[in-house]
């Protein structure tokens, strides 16, 4: 997945819907950990029993801030919630 640049970098399928995601534009300071971000997005809103659309966008969303912080997994719930509206997603 390509997080800092924006560009469609995921391709993702799950229960038979799949979608390509695009990141949000963020200025990459430290990528380490992102893909583990990614992850923990998704399963944070599996645990809330969100739609998988809005469980992909979370993930990314995660993905995408923890690569603004240079601490891995040291973006804050807010960093989160300002990426969410900007993760595109295009059904397949």
């Amino acid at each position: 997945m390509f997080l800092g640049g924006g560009g469609w970098g995921a391709l993702v399928s799950w229960g038979g819907d799949m979608w390509r995601a695009r990141s949000p534009v963020v200025r990459t300071v430290n990528p380490v950990g992102s893909g583990d971000c990614l992850v923990a997005g998704i399963a944070s809103g599996i645990l809330r029993g969100w739609e998988h659309e809005r469980c992909v966008r979370l993930g990314i969303a995660c993905g995408a801030a923890n690569a603004a912080v240079w601490d891995a997994a040291g973006a804050t719930k807010e960093q989160v919630e300002a990426l969410l509206g900007r993760v595109v997603l295009e059904r397949r």
